[in-house]
């Protein structure tokens, strides 16, 4: 038989199998025990439970020669509701089991980009997702009196039912935070959930919903899979030319719209290369400089709508083709640990007596933002005094995880020898470092024969007079 998939309470199950012969028979199975009327080429099962209907599948065929029996198929159903609504905004949710799929694109990938590489990711935990992306009406009932001075109507291409558009992720933290306690207040946020912006991988894995393909409905694209800019320029041709009500395109499999085209879709990631290897529940880098965006948009030509495309722009750009989507998750516990980073090296050398200054650096957890103002330093430098020092740095998350690195200081002097009773060399240190020995050609009284520029490293300081 053909495993059923995602099966939830309440939803059909149809069983299938395949035989081939003449006067077949069928009988199913369901743990080793026949299932009374179940004797047809598929079986169904029109409102399925857990309790009952949980299991191994099998199904004997036979008829006058013999008979053969299948191997067994399991069938798992969840108990978690399929969809959820945020009452608030009266926003569908679509709910997306864990599970492992390859991210990225393959490298035959017609638009492919260099940032694309294929890696296998594993989602351990299941979360709801937008049916649709964030509309004018929800964003309005939301945003309406802000205290962040935002405007509640952003957007450039205006319908109640049309994506917001022109909002910044910074704008739309502010949003999930004003959701979330509406949320909290109304009573109907569980403990330990939060509405969010989804991850780059969940985002991913739910617009592929199954699929290996580059879009969600196969390697190909037209005018009737999606909004988007099929036509001629930005401003010319005869498509849309700007965004439209959502849900006007098919679903995709698992039945969420506009995932590619309409508008870009903010995530929760900052870019960076993605890790080599295997990863389970990547959350992207602690800290970056720009944020990812996903799904293409009515702007776009057709490549930047496939399912593995990535784009970044500062979190606080805001464009007409940009908006979001709100992903609905239980937090799990925190166990990354924060990221350190020394400006100016693990290694500096100083001048005795010159004042001590720190070289920086900065502290960056996944879940907690920039914590530099946590970084506890140990160890002191004495500036007057000849010798090697060891600063330690350490800084703790919100959730108890540590990081910690430390930064060795060489503190060096002038030197004085003492040649008789009366005269004294004064000598001065010179680090360890690398330069360009030699003259440029355009130096003026260059000796051509003898000053090549060539890169010089001295692994050693020096005195010297």
């Amino acid at each position: 038989p053909q495993a059923p998939g995602l099966v939830f309470n309440g939803q059909k199950v149809t069983l299938h199998s395949r035989a081939e012969g003449k006067y077949l028979k069928y009988q199913w199975y369901r743990n080793g025990q026949p299932i009374a009327g179940a004797d047809k080429k598929k079986y169904e099962i029109p409102n399925v439970n857990g309790s009952q209907h949980n299991g191994n599948y099998h199904v004997v065929v036979s008829n006058d020669f013999g008979s053969v029996s299948t191997q067994a198929t399991s069938l798992q159903v969840d108990s978690t509701p399929p969809a959820h609504t945020v009452a608030s905004i009266s926003m569908e949710m679509i709910f997306c089991p864990p599970g492992t799929f390859t991210m990225g694109s393959p490298s035959t990938e017609a638009g492919r980009g260099t940032d694309e590489t294929q890696h296998q990711v594993t989602l351990s935990h299941g979360f709801y997702l937008g049916k649709y992306e964030v509309t004018q009406a929800q964003y309005q009932t939301v945003m309406n009196g802000n205290s962040a001075g935002l405007s509640a109507d952003p957007s450039q291409f205006k319908g109640s039912n049309r994506p917001v558009e022109r909002v910044s992720w910074n704008d739309a933290q502010i949003f999930l935070t004003r959701l979330n306690e509406m949320e909290q207040t109304a009573g109907r946020l569980p403990t330990g959930w939060k509405y969010v912006l989804p991850t780059e991988a969940q985002w991913e894995y739910a617009c592929r919903a199954g699929t290996t393909t580059a879009y969600s409905w196969g390697n190909d694209i037209n005018s009737s899979r999606a909004n988007y800019n099929w036509d001629g320029g930005s401003t010319s041709g005869n498509d849309f030319k700007q965004t439209r009500d959502v849900g006007q395109y098919t679903a995709n499999p698992w039945g969420f719209y506009d995932m590619q085209g309409n508008v870009w879709e903010w995530v929760h990631d900052w870019k960076a290369d993605y890790l080599t290897g295997a990863q389970t529940d990547p959350e992207g880098p602690a800290s970056g400089s720009l944020r990812v965006r996903r799904g293409g948009s009515w702007y776009n030509v057709g490549s930047p709508l496939r399912s593995a495309r990535r784009i970044s722009l500062s979190p606080s750009s805001r464009d007409y083709s940009i908006g979001f989507r709100v992903g609905f998750q239980a937090v799990q516990p925190d166990t990354a640990n924060p990221e350190l980073e020394l400006f100016g090296g693990a290694s500096v050398t100083r001048e005795a007596g010159q004042a001590w200054a720190e070289p920086g650096v900065e502290a960056h957890d996944a879940r907690d933002g920039n914590i530099t103002d946590q970084i506890v330093v140990t160890g002191t430098v004495d500036v007057n005094s000849t010798g090697t020092y060891l600063l330690t740095y350490t800084v703790q998350d919100g959730a108890g995880n540590t990081a910690s690195t430390t930064r060795t200081v060489t503190v060096v002097g002038n030197r004085s020898v003492d040649l008789n009773a009366t005269v004294a060399m004064d000598m001065i240190w010179v680090p360890s470092g690398t330069f360009t020995m030699g003259s440029p050609t355009t130096e003026a009284g260059r000796n051509a024969d003898r000053e090549d520029e060539h890169n010089v490293s001295l692994t050693k300081g020096f005195y010297l007079g």
